[in-house]
This record gives C-alpha cells, sequence and structure tokens, in this order.
C-alpha cells in the first residue's frame, strides 16, 4: 500500500478497474489497505451480466466523471492481455506488469502493451518518465 499512498500523494487519481465481482474487489482492496487511496472500485456486476473489461473500465471513466477529453491523462496499469484489449477498446494507454506472475512471457506485448513493467518500482517510473514527455 506504500506505494499506492505515494502515488496518491503525488496527485494520481487512482482507481481499481477488475473484471472480478466488484464485492471480491472492495473485500481485497480491505485486506491489504488499498481503499483509502482509491477514488472507486470498479469490478463485473453480478452474476447474470456479460461484462467484458472493456465494460469495467467504461465504468470505472463514468464513476470518475472522465470524458473522452481526458483520455490522454488516463493509464491503466494491467497484468494481462485482457486488461491491456480492454484499455485499447476504451481508447486508453495500457503499461503492462509481468512481476506478478500472471500473464505469460511476451503476452503483454503482443496484445499491445505501451510499455513493458516487470519490477515494484517501475510502475512510478513509467508514470513519472510520461509526466516529463
Amino acid at each position: 500500500a506504500r506505494d499506492v499512498a505515494l502515488l496518491k500523494e503525488r496527485g494520481y487519481v487512482l482507481a481499481l478497474s477488475s473484471s472480478k465481482p466488484e464485492r471480491m474487489c472492495e473485500q481485497i482492496c480491505e485486506k491489504f489497505g488499498f481503499t483509502p487511496f482509491l477514488a472507486t472500485v470498479a469490478g463485473s456486476p453480478p452474476a447474470g451480466d456479460d461484462w467484458e473489461k472493456a465494460d469495467v473500465i467504461r465504468e470505472t471513466v463514468g464513476r470518475l466523471h472522465l470524458t473522452e477529453a481526458d483520455k490522454d491523462a488516463i493509464l491503466m496499469i494491467g497484468d494481462r492481455k485482457f486488461d491491456v484489449l480492454g484499455a485499447r477498446e476504451c481508447g486508453i494507454a495500457c503499461v503492462g506488469v509481468e512481476f506478478f506472475g500472471y500473464a505469460a512471457p511476451g503476452e503483454l506485448e503482443e496484445a499491445g502493451a505501451a510499455a513493458g513493467v516487470r519490477g515494484g518500482e517501475e510502475p512510478e517510473a513509467v508514470l513519472v518518465n510520461a509526466e516529463t514527455k
């Protein structure tokens, strides 16, 4: 949670956008201490609704009251190709993180991730580099 706290302190608006059921996402964020740093936690609706990753991302963007004009300021960080593809469908850049071990080698790059991150400190470095360009 320390890295998340530092990003929030630096002025980033942070949110979770997961394909997992929303209630499960809330429980996970609470357990690991992320909730105080997140503007919203969005997940898939209860069983019966057939949402794709892009649907969850659109829900997150809507909850944050972001518009098309804001999309260049949004950066998704994902650990599977579904994150990258869903972000692309929504017109949002996505950095792929490989250090969680969920994606097969090369999966994120093949899906078109804007960058690949292999260590815990690298997501912040990607954000800082994006700001200076």
